[in-house]
């Protein structure tokens, strides 16, 4: 049962030339029951969490001159968990038994950023600066790292904290030229700076003294892991003529593990005739590695189930690499959007190749003392996500009934070299709407959701997976119904109540092939926002 409060506070301080924003939120969302999958045939698969949720935010806005605003932001949030039994293989002990029936809090997260940013109008253009920083702590009971109780609760009184702090800074200006032709060019720098300390996912200690160059025992491995990333980029907005636009860029980002890396783009619009745009683009786009991946004191240790189908006897290590490459993919899209009066429909093909992709390593690169296989994070094959996305909006009446609809259909979404899906989703996806404008007073909305067929993985890629066989579990296609009606009392006070899953559909997770997660059932809301 979710509740829900927030509040918006905003006003001047010194008339126009300092003002105020507040904002905060306070939720509560009940955790399942902890036996709530066991009809779906095992007691094991957890349900879904319940979470805490407070958080407050400002923004102080100081006027300088009428052209030039700096913007002083701070908030502070924190979110707990309300324990339900999920572990990370579905195994559970007397201990995570105990923390679901008793609803506790597992792990918290506090989050504080500040920010200053500088917007400025100039007679040659805008600019514009800003300077961030955000620091989160994550408290958490500490957890098995190894074998089968890897990721499940070992200890429900010993919490450990871990940090990360960031640092951000952007700037950018956008000019307009007059050069051939109206353009308005874009020219900006950013530098981003990561620090995690992270001693819970690096306290592991094994038997190996030396695996790889890595010590065995998490006394002698740092906890510590940085990493900074500086970028250039440039974009030019051209209209060579009128309803033509062509947006060439380029970026060079440099990362302070992994080297430079450039990322071209094109985006083009054009207008066939009044009613109709067609709109395409294509961009060369990388992902990082992360924090954990390049660590040299990162270790995860598996007794044997874990590791790749092709160790066929004993355990094996993962280490991180200093060396990875980063992710690299081509994004393309093109697509077509009509518009006259309040009509409006669009279609867009979309087709993401993905290369270098960062996986866990199946090459051997050397044995511990023990004869345990020692594998690190590596670069892996090429990915594919491609698919079409549509909408439309047609005013049954207008201004009183307006019926709005987007799908997405999912023509591919997975790994080369096994032909697993990256994840786990819908083939399709369909959402409509019917907005009703009753009188000035009242309004009222039906909503359907239809998720199409949702298939598991079929290619073993671990020894536990090739010996058991993968289950060949699908979820079949279920659509979901929803309604709300909202009612203005008075200028002040607006009233809103709805139900959620009208049909009452309901899922239980069982952990097997695509039936990953449960599905509520139906649920009755009421609101009430109060201004002034």
């Amino acid at each position: 049962d979710p509740r829900r409060g927030n509040f918006r506070l905003r006003g001047p301080l010194a008339g126009d030339t300092l003002t105020m924003r507040l904002y905060g939120n306070l939720n509560r969302t009940d955790a399942d029951s902890w036996d709530i999958n066991s009809s779906a045939g095992t007691k094991n698969a957890a349900g879904r969490e319940g979470v805490t949720n407070k958080d407050i935010n400002s923004v102080f806005s100081w006027k300088m001159t009428p052209q030039q605003i700096l913007d002083f932001e701070a908030g502070y949030s924190r979110q707990g968990n309300i324990y339900a039994g999920d572990t990370q293989n579905s195994t559970s002990n007397a201990v995570t038994k105990s923390l679901a029936q008793s609803g506790r809090e597992t792990n918290r997260l506090y989050r504080q950023n500040y920010g200053l940013t500088h917007n400025g109008i100039w007679d040659w253009g805008q600019s514009r600066l800003g300077f961030y920083y955000e620091k989160t702590d994550n408290t958490r009971m500490n957890e098995g790292l190894s074998g089968g109780g890897e990721g499940r609760i070992t200890n429900d009184q010993t919490f450990t904290t871990n940090r990360l702090t960031s640092y951000r800074t952007s700037g950018e200006v956008n000019v307009p030229v007059i050069w051939l032709f109206e353009q308005t060019l874009t020219v900006g720098a950013e530098w981003n700076r990561d620090e995690l300390n992270d001693p819970s996912s690096t306290s592991l200690t094994v038997k190996d003294s030396n695996i790889a160059g890595i010590s065995g025992s998490a006394a002698n491995r740092s906890s510590k892991n940085k990493s900074e990333i500086s970028a250039l980029y440039v974009e030019d907005n051209i209209e060579p003529m009128a309803g033509t636009n062509i947006i060439p860029g380029l970026r060079f980002d440099y990362l302070s593990e992994s080297g430079s890396n450039f990322s071209p783009s094109l985006n083009l619009s054009q207008e066939l005739g009044e009613y109709v745009k067609v709109k395409a683009g294509i961009a060369r786009a990388f992902k990082a590695p992360n924090l954990y991946q390049t660590s040299e004191g990162y270790l995860l240790y598996s007794k044997g189930n874990g590791c790749p189908k092709d160790i066929t006897s004993g355990g094996c290590y993962l280490v991180g690499n200093k060396n990875l490459d980063p992710e690299i993919s081509i994004n393309k899209e093109v697509g077509l959007e009509f518009t006259v009066d309040d009509y409006h429909a669009s279609v867009t093909y979309f087709r993401n190749d993905y290369q270098n992709k960062i996986v866990a390593g199946d090459k051997i690169i050397g044995r511990s003392a023990s004869g345990a296989y020692v594998l690190q994070w590596q670069n892996g094959g090429k990915a594919l996500i491609e698919g079409i996305e549509a909408s439309m909006a047609v005013p049954l009446m207008p201004d009183r009934l307006n019926w709005n609809t987007n799908a997405t259909y999912m023509i591919a979404s997975e790994q080369k070299d096994t032909g697993n899906p990256l994840s786990i989703i819908p083939k399709y996806t369909v959402n409509t709407f019917l907005d009703w404008t009753i009188t000035s007073a009242l309004s009222a909305n039906v909503n359907w959701t239809l998720y199409g067929k949702q298939k598991p993985r079929t290619h073993a890629e671990s020894r536990s997976e090739e010996t058991k066989g993968l289950s060949g579990k699908a979820l079949g296609a279920y659509s979901l119904v929803g309604a709300n009606v909202n009612y203005d009392i008075n200028k002040n006070l607006r009233l809103n109540v709805g139900i959620s899953n009208i049909f009452d559909k309901q899922i239980y997770r069982s952990a097997e092939g695509a039936n990953t997660y449960n599905e509520p059932g139906r649920a009755y809301y009421a609101g009430v926002t109060a201004s002034f």
